[in-house]
């Protein structure tokens, strides 16, 4: 799975996303970069093949990934660094991307 959107007309939105991960909204990066959320929601879908809330997951989900992978924090204290208040929530969309669980990832 990969993020990096090569040749893409959204690169600056892309990269804000990559820095901004663990707390970026598409209100905000619509304010940032001038367009309404539907709009943005709209041509980031037309250009990615993929959904601007779905894509920020993704991201998110990705930087957890090597946190599990890398450190010994706790899955718990990951989930909140990478965004996600609701530990539950965050196993759920880990499961749903990567089929495995986080304490699978930190095993191997």
């Amino acid at each position: 799975i990969t993020t990096r959107l090569v040749g893409s007309e959204m690169c600056k939105e892309t990269a804000y996303i990559e820095y901004h991960y663990d707390s970026v909204t598409v209100n905000e990066l619509s304010q940032k970069f001038s367009y309404s959320p539907d709009y943005l929601t709209k041509i980031f879908k037309k250009e990615q093949e993929t959904n601007l809330s779905a894509y920020i997951q993704l991201v998110r989900l990705q930087h957890a990934s090597e946190l599990i992978s890398s450190t010994s924090l706790p899955i718990e204290k990951i989930s909140r660094k990478v965004g996600y208040n609701n530990v539950g929530f965050f196993y759920k969309k880990f499961y749903e991307i990567y089929q495995t669980t986080p304490n699978e990832v930190r095993e191997k």
